[in-house]
């Protein structure tokens, strides 16, 4: 039997933990601080992520494909993503359908969009599409992205996101 891929590997990792300032004391929180790296988020994590809104998410080549259903109707989502020069993730809606076969119209859409936008973190970035912060996210579990995202790659089962340090994008290094 083959091991399961891991929900999430960090590779080429590039950040501390810093001394906490302060009384020390056992609520002192630490802080993980990324600089740059790369971070792998395997199918297992899109499960538990697809479990906590209700939903199938899968990886794909062509983009992130989400199922689930409004009431007994099923509808499927394929998200494109790409990421600006800001760093964000930039999810674009590339098809919604009912049914299997019906599109969803667009006003439907762009109303679903709108809510999503009043999120922390997240932004309208034109029609169809929103910005997401990564740092926002991860802020929310104990982690500071001071560096940016740089690419996007997904793979059946994989998505991969390359962090670069402040430094090195002003540079134009890796």
């Amino acid at each position: 039997m083959l091991p399961s891929p891991p929900a999430l590997e960090l590779l080429d990792l590039n950040g501390a933990v810093p001394t906490a300032s302060g009384p020390s004391d056992s609520k002192t929180r630490w802080r993980l601080v990324i600089r740059s790296g790369r971070a792998r988020l395997h199918q297992p994590l899109a499960d538990l992520m697809g479990a906590r809104w209700g939903i199938s998410l899968r990886w794909e080549r062509e983009g992130i494909l989400l199922r689930g259903q409004w009431g007994i109707v099923p509808w499927e989502c394929l998200l494109a993503i790409s990421v600006p020069a800001d760093g964000m993730l930039r999810i674009q809606v590339a098809g919604l359908r009912a049914v299997g076969f019906l599109p969803v119209p667009r006003g439907v859409v762009e109303g679903l969009l709108d809510r999503l936008a009043q999120k922390p973190g997240v932004r309208r970035a034109g029609p169809g599409a929103i910005d997401w912060d990564p740092a926002a996210l991860l802020a929310r579990w104990g982690i500071d992205l001071t560096g940016r995202v740089r690419e996007a790659h997904l793979a059946p089962g994989v998505c991969e996101l390359v962090i670069v340090s402040p430094e090195s994008d002003a540079s134009g290094n890796q």
